[in-house]
């Protein structure tokens, strides 16, 4: 009898040691976050927006030390951009593997483009909105248009003939453009224009400067620094109050046009996490983009951009993006049209 106690007692005590054990291990595995390098994916090719804005955020955490990790940018471009964002929709939802992207899959989604699991509402969490730039009517430096006015009188008298470039029809551009016409519509005025779609904003560039198209309805990030480089004239932009970097440069409605629904934001820069990413995590990472906003490299950018400086928590961005969506799903058809 004394030996099967001695026995009991004995494996009572390696038990308790194995699981003592096994709670350390547990302990060494919960690193905290981060541990490891955090991947921004770009569903683009490098150098555009998305992917000048990702380069930044990781050029300033490497200086500044902010993660005390390091921060890389992968470029996973293809399918209309549904390569990227599956790859983050697809991954584990541990805060390591980020997407950078757009209201694109906004204007995707209106046009069907994208499957239900890869839309923002159903594979993804917001984490913040760092950048927003608004829309230009952006024409050769040469051009015969000196003013809005001018365009439209032009486009007025000769429907169907001015030839307007956008990069794709699920192009936050395009669907900012469509609204813009629905609202000339309201005030009585059908603007009947040539719409031509091509691959990317930078074949939209080259398609202006070679004379294909005579009107690129583009971001600012696009069309400022060509601008400036005396490459374009800028007849407006689309925005409720004038651009510093642009002071001369009227706002639509000082041409005299009331400003459609969606307003400044024709192109909403977000940081998306996977839907299941931990809520700790996501509040981490807020926080890391908010410090990054607050930067003086990352002001200057907005500014050498003229991009707007707005700044949209996660349920801001939730509440916009549900905005744009009624806004896209209803001149989604009438968009459909110009691609015909």
């Amino acid at each position: 009898m004394k030996k099967q106690v001695v026995w009991l007692l004995a494996l009572a005590l390696m038990l308790s040691v194995l699981v003592g054990c096994g709670a350390q291990s547990a302990e060494k595995q919960a690193d905290p976050y981060p541990s490891k390098e955090i991947t921004l994916v770009i569903p683009y090719d490098a150098g555009g927006a998305n992917d000048r804005c990702a380069r930044l955020i990781a050029s300033i955490n490497e200086q500044q030390n902010l993660t005390g990790v390091s921060v890389i940018v992968s470029n996973i471009s293809g399918a209309g951009t549904k390569n990227g964002i599956s790859s983050v929709v697809k991954s584990d939802p541990n805060g390591y593997t980020l997407l950078v992207h757009h209201n694109a899959m906004v204007t995707a989604a209106a046009l069907g483009q994208l499957e239900d699991e890869l839309q923002w509402q159903n594979g993804l969490r917001p984490i913040a909105q760092i950048l927003e730039t608004p829309l230009t009517f952006a024409v050769l430096a040469e051009s015969r248009w000196a003013t809005m006015q001018d365009l439209v009188n032009e486009i007025l008298e000769k429907p169907g003939e001015v030839k307007f470039g956008f990069p794709g029809i699920n192009s936050p551009q395009a669907f900012a453009f469509q609204n813009i016409i629905s609202a000339f519509a309201a005030q009585g005025m059908n603007l009947d224009v040539h719409y031509v779609y091509y691959e990317g904003g930078s074949a939209v560039k080259t398609a202006l400067l070679n004379g294909e198209i005579d009107v690129m309805p583009g971001i600012t990030m696009d069309t400022v620094p060509s601008t400036k480089d005396g490459l374009y004239r800028i007849l407006s932009v689309v925005t409720n109050n004038r651009l510093e970097a642009l002071p001369d440069v009227p706002t639509f409605a000082e041409c005299g046009y009331e400003m459609p629904s969606t307003t400044d934001g024709a192109l909403r820069m977000v940081v998306w996490a996977p839907k299941n990413t931990p809520d700790d995590v996501v509040a981490y990472l807020e926080n890391f983009l908010q410090t990054i906003y607050n930067t003086e490299e990352w002001q200057a950018f907005i500014a050498e951009n003229s991009a707007i400086a707005v700044y949209r928590t996660a349920d801001e961005v939730k509440e916009v993006f549900t905005a744009d969506a009624e806004t896209y799903n209803a001149i989604a058809a009438d968009l459909q049209k110009s691609a015909g």
